[in-house]
């Protein structure tokens, strides 16, 4: 599998942080804040390349629709490898 950008692995330490402190998964639009995007696509698009690298998976709603992400086991021991 391939390994994360920068940028991605920022994002997946914040998903971490704000899983931690809030104990749900942050909005695209509070991830796009906390980095300074314009727009929630870039989160978006950032968490589906995650997603696609194996890192983290969507919770889904009762209607099918992702509400959240959460990280898989690969994503869990990247943070700790600190990679």
């Amino acid at each position: 599998m391939k390994k994360l950008t920068l940028r991605q692995q920022e994002v997946l330490r914040f998903l971490d942080r704000y899983r931690r402190t809030y104990y749900c998964s942050p909005a695209s639009r509070e991830i796009a804040a906390h980095f300074g995007w314009a727009s929630q696509q870039s989160a978006y698009n950032h968490l589906l390349a995650m997603a696609d690298k194996g890192y983290v998976t969507p919770v889904l709603s009762a209607a099918g629709n992702p509400r959240g992400y959460r990280l898989t086991a690969r994503g869990r021991k990247s943070l700790q490898e600190g990679s």
